[in-house]
């Protein structure tokens, strides 16, 4: 394990790597440095706080030290003793969760300032507080040897939705819906998957406000975030969504990728409108939510038709071999004499030629 003390040069600091931050962390970087050796951390952990041995000469050398080792490492973890954060403590805190890097919170006691702290570290990623410093601890390490990034796709949260019943969707309230869809993307997306969400993250309000009010809980969903624009995303602009999504695509645009498979690579477009597929991928849509979840050459990536939980990417195999293979022609009915017969049912047009778009414009099909 490689120690890097309040003012020791940077330069030695490899990844995987943690920060040590906090109130008193001179009284309790001992008993975590131990923790820490016995949980068989071999990275990079830099120590903060003023000490006689380590210390630079003055406070304006140690906050720059302490700002420069923030952006080098990998992860903070911001440990409270008796319950009060200290002053730099809750600067920590509002820089890390602002970046998109992952971050822990505790406290060995509680009191109304650490109340508040906990109350926000919950809000903003859904995890509790620590309450001990060898569990705060076991987070950090564990969160820094996930394995291998994966690939998610996910669509339709609809954060915010008020109809839950009209969506067919069995939730009490507004609060429950986005809990649990939370709670299922969580549990599966790690911090440094990557996540594409394909439209509709946040329900139209008639209010913008409150749906400006709904923002900060997309930060609350792990991993790292593509948002391709559905109807429901019009109202918001894309400096809006910026601090939330690394990537942010136009209105009717989409995203080429491919999975491999044992014969070979399979190409996908993954896009928001149905309408908007490709031909020669294999594509991943949203927008109709429990409407169907198939056709001959879409799946249905919204959480209404996927346990409310995001699909890994590879396993558009799966649904794509379903098709192909094992769905008959009792799957495939469109055609049916029986639907052929009222083929002028359904409402004309589409979403995306709406006029009065926020924020995006609309893209010709297989645009990225």
């Amino acid at each position: 394990m490689n120690i890097i003390r309040s003012g020791e040069p940077l330069a030695t600091l490899k990844n995987p790597s943690l920060f040590l931050c906090g109130s008193h962390v001179a009284t309790w970087a001992p008993e975590a440095l131990s923790t820490l050796d016995a949980l068989g951390f071999r990275g990079s952990v830099v120590v903060s706080g003023l000490d006689e041995l380590h210390s630079p000469n003055t406070s304006i050398e140690q906050f720059q030290w302490e700002h420069t080792a923030l952006n080098a490492v990998q992860c903070a973890v911001i440990w409270n003793v008796n319950g009060t954060p200290a002053l730099n403590a809750n600067f920590e805190f509002g820089k890390w969760h602002s970046s998109g890097k992952r971050f822990f919170v505790g406290s060995s006691e509680v009191d109304r300032c650490a109340n508040y702290l906990n109350w926000l570290y919950t809000h903003v990623t859904g995890r509790s507080p620590c309450a001990s410093l060898s569990s705060i601890l076991n987070e950090a390490a564990r969160s820094l040897s996930q394995p291998t990034p994966k690939t998610f796709v996910t669509a339709d949260w609809h954060l915010g939705e008020t109809r839950l019943e009209l969506m067919q969707r069995s939730f009490k309230s507004t609060d429950e819906h986005t809990q649990h869809i939370l709670e299922r993307f969580n549990a599966v997306v790690s911090e440094n998957d990557t996540v594409i969400m394909n439209g509709d993250c946040i329900a139209l309000q008639k209010d913008v406000g409150a749906m400006l009010k709904l923002l900060p809980n997309l930060a609350r969903f792990n991993g790292r975030k593509t948002l391709i624009r559905g109807n429901h995303d019009r109202a918001l602009s894309d400096e809006q969504f910026a601090p939330y999504f690394e990537r942010i695509v136009v209105d009717g645009g989409g995203i080429e990728t491919q999975v491999d498979s044992e014969k070979g690579a399979v190409p996908l477009y993954i896009t928001h409108y149905p309408t908007q597929s490709v031909p020669d991928r294999y594509n991943l849509v949203a927008h109709i939510h429990s409407s169907w979840k198939v056709q001959k050459n879409m799946l249905n990536v919204g959480v209404d038709v996927h346990s409310f939980a995001p699909m890994e990417l590879s396993r558009a195999l799966f649904f794509q071999q379903a098709v192909t293979e094992f769905y008959d022609q009792d799957v495939w009915v469109a055609e049916h004499p029986a639907n052929q017969a009222h083929a002028n049912r359904g409402k004309p047009g589409r979403y995306l030629d709406v006029k009065g778009i926020v924020g995006g414009t609309p893209a010709p099909a297989g645009s990225k």
